[in-house]
């Protein structure tokens, strides 16, 4: 078996056919490497995998806070059943326009999200130490596709421009 930590990496891009880990203390190391920030840092952008399932995590690190938001194949998100007053504004990709920002309610701390991923990288499975709802972004605008699939709306929310929305700074 072997781990995958495919995308950005503290601003360095590894491919998908570089694994990394080939045994979970390998794939373990590399999460706490992942979760290890410093604000001087760029955002860490990267989807974790084990080469014995289709599913995945996306990983997103503010290096800024630390904090942290999952993505579980896609449709789900991690829920932080209180989130942090200062949580960030980042692009899930900095190619959309308009800009798809995760949602500030999704990120959890770094203790919560070592767990989940060291249970990830154990099992495969969906990992039960972080609460899952269904994947949202936040937006100044819906993307013009949207006209298109209206049923898609849903996940979306529009951001107050001026910021009283609660959350953080919109970062570009």
């Amino acid at each position: 078996m072997h781990f995958n930590f495919f995308g950005h990496v503290k601003g360095r891009y590894n491919r998908s056919e570089e694994p990394l880990a080939t045994t979970v203390e390998e794939a373990k190391a590399v999460v706490d490497h992942l979760l290890t920030t410093s604000p001087s840092e760029e955002d860490t952008q990267v989807v974790v995998s084990r080469s014995d399932t289709v599913d995945g995590i996306e990983v997103i690190v503010d290096p800024g806070t630390g904090y942290v938001t999952l993505s579980w194949s896609g449709y789900l998100q991690s829920k932080n059943p209180t989130p942090f007053a200062d949580a960030p504004l980042i692009a899930h990709n900095y190619d959309d326009d308009p800009l798809i920002h995760m949602a500030r309610s999704s990120y959890v701390s770094v203790e919560v999200a070592r767990e989940a991923l060291y249970q990830y990288v154990e099992t495969g499975g969906q990992p039960t130490a972080v609460e899952w709802e269904p994947q949202v972004f936040e937006v100044y605008e819906l993307p013009g596709w949207v006209a298109d699939e209206p049923e898609e709306a849903r996940h979306f929310v529009l951001i107050e421009p001026s910021g009283v929305d609660g959350g953080g700074p919109a970062r570009q």
